[in-house]
């Protein structure tokens, strides 16, 4: 009993440390909000931080580390007769077996400070729950001129938000698949060598990574109303972003999606040629 005091004194001692500055300037502005008669004011932003933070770091934790535990579960199996194996073997046996709890310490740490960035982006989040209209539509795409001021700038961050945490997700279990010996590369030739549920496992991520590019260029179009491209550096779309560019981001979120469907199909097939030149065309189109 006495143990888990110490341990719990020392969470709350390195809380302290960590938040404690935080923590005095939130009662301090709270004061000085309720002062002015707006402590309302500070508390919807403070639970807005709050609500982001907790949601959108306990999705990047489930993401993370239910990924990592399938690719633990999918791990060849530890041999059983320790006596025919080295002392380095059974070094690097024990460090695999203890690997199970490093990935969940790592993958709730990196989702406490997921969950601090997300904070951040409050103002964003209440500008998309509360929209206005303001009566006007703009020429190109006819959506009335609040879209582009209260709903756009959050759905961009969501999007982006979510490809990073996928791409996080692709890599963390790529190397747990490398460190479990199921995903190897040829000596001298950079060439993966997948056991089959490797391939699903990252073919998977990746297609999915593939389609929030795709949505993601199709909401770049919209991005275009306050370009600054040109010789004048003038702020909107010009002839080249509307005649051009719009065309392309349209091009690439659909070159983009059917990469993804590629790799779906692929996961039936042997070889990675038909995504691999997917990938280089679509790349190539960009």
């Amino acid at each position: 009993m006495r143990r888990y005091f110490y341990w719990a004194l020392a969470a709350a001692a390195l809380l302290v440390y960590l938040f404690g500055s935080q923590i005095i300037t939130l009662i301090t502005d709270l004061q000085w909000f309720a002062a002015l008669g707006f402590r309302s004011v500070k508390l919807t932003m403070v639970r807005t931080q709050l609500l982001l933070g907790v949601i959108q770091g306990a999705l990047f934790f489930l993401i993370i580390y239910a990924n990592l535990w399938i690719a633990r579960r999918w791990a060849p199996p530890v041999p059983r007769l320790y006596q025919e194996i080295g002392l380095g073997e059974r070094i690097g046996e024990i460090a695999r077996r203890t690997l199970d709890l490093l990935l969940l310490v790592g993958s709730l740490v990196a989702a406490l400070f997921a969950g601090l960035i997300a904070s951040a982006y409050w103002q964003d989040y209440l500008l998309w729950r509360n929209p206005v209209p303001f009566g006007i539509q703009d020429p190109l795409f006819k959506r009335d001129i609040s879209y582009y001021v209260f709903q756009l700038p959050f759905i961009l961050y969501l999007l982006r938000w979510l490809f990073f945490t996928l791409l996080i997700a692709f890599l963390a279990t790529a190397w747990v698949h490398w460190s479990d010996r199921a995903l190897q590369f040829a000596q001298n030739i950079p060439v993966p060598r997948f056991a089959p549920h490797v391939k699903v496992h990252l073919s998977v991520l990746l297609s999915l990574m593939m389609f929030v590019l795709a949505v993601g260029y199709w909401f770049r179009r919209y991005e275009l109303l306050q370009s600054d491209f040109g010789l004048l550096n003038l702020n909107g779309a010009g002839y080249t972003d509307v005649h051009a560019r719009l065309l392309a981001y349209g091009l690439m979120s659909i070159g983009w999606a059917i990469v993804g469907a590629l790799l779906l199909v692929n996961l039936g097939l042997r070889g990675l040629t038909i995504p691999g030149v997917a990938i280089a065309v679509v790349f190539g189109l960009s």
